[in-house]
């Protein structure tokens, strides 16, 4: 893969069809993107080389260009459908529309119709292999409203969304353990409830009852076989234990 001035290496090559291969490509986007790479440290120009120096893990711009398509869509709904989007994107990449339509109080065919329309406009996907699973179709999009969304400039603001957040949280909690059967819900899902459970805190009776049951389950799935007991295992007994 060749610019006019620079060779790209085998090793960089992948990240650059990965995040550059859609709608959003462009000559612009794709030095946008290596730029930022090369700002982030994980790029260098050797030997008229563009040379990835390491991994860029899940790395994800922050530049409008990836999303805008997206951004304008989405400033065009109705509040209620900008709000579920946005603790659709507080749950996860990928969200289960059962609990979003607990956490909205809304009857959960007809969350599955707002659901469609925003698929149809192209912002989500539904997930076939699951039942009522979506995801979002473009990760910088996700990222955007998970973290910079109406983020708020004064202190009282701060409040209000932080409240906001913590609301949604407990009615995610709430729901979870509404559930006899934890395998209802993937791994991924079970170690965010165990985040938020730690966050929530006392905000939530019986927390630590809570948490034990959520850490027995993660146990009882993930250390089944010794490699993973001494692979993905051990990472996820340091972060969730």
């Amino acid at each position: 893969m060749k610019t006019d001035q620079l060779v790209v290496d085998d090793n960089l090559t992948p990240y650059l069809i990965r995040n550059l291969v859609s709608d959003y490509f462009s000559p612009l986007a794709l030095t946008v993107y290596i730029k930022e790479l090369m700002d982030e440290k994980y790029v260098v120009i050797d030997n008229n080389t563009l040379r990835l120096i390491k991994t860029p893990t899940d790395f994800v711009l922050e530049n409008e260009l990836f999303y805008k398509k997206d951004k304008d869509l989405f400033d065009s709904l109705k509040s209620d459908e900008k709000s579920l989007l946005v603790s659709a994107a507080k749950y996860g990449k990928k969200f289960n529309a059962k609990v979003l339509s607990h956490v909205w109080s809304i009857d959960l065919i007809h969350l599955i119709e707002i659901l469609e329309v925003l698929k149809d406009a192209g912002l989500i996907n539904d997930d076939i292999s699951t039942d009522n699973i979506f995801d979002f179709n473009n990760i910088h999009f996700y990222k955007w409203l998970k973290i910079n969304y109406k983020k708020s400039n004064t202190n009282i603001e701060k409040r209000k969304q932080k409240q906001k957040e913590i609301e949604i949280d407990k009615r995610i909690i709430d729901y979870v353990f509404r559930e006899d059967d934890l395998s209802v819900f993937s791994k991924n899902e079970v170690y965010s409830f165990i985040e938020r459970l730690v966050n929530l805190g006392d905000r939530v009776s019986n927390c630590n009852n809570k948490l034990m049951k959520l850490r027995v389950f993660v146990a009882n799935e993930v250390f089944k076989t010794p490699e993973e007991q001494n692979g993905e295992g051990k990472n996820i007994f340091k972060r969730y234990f």
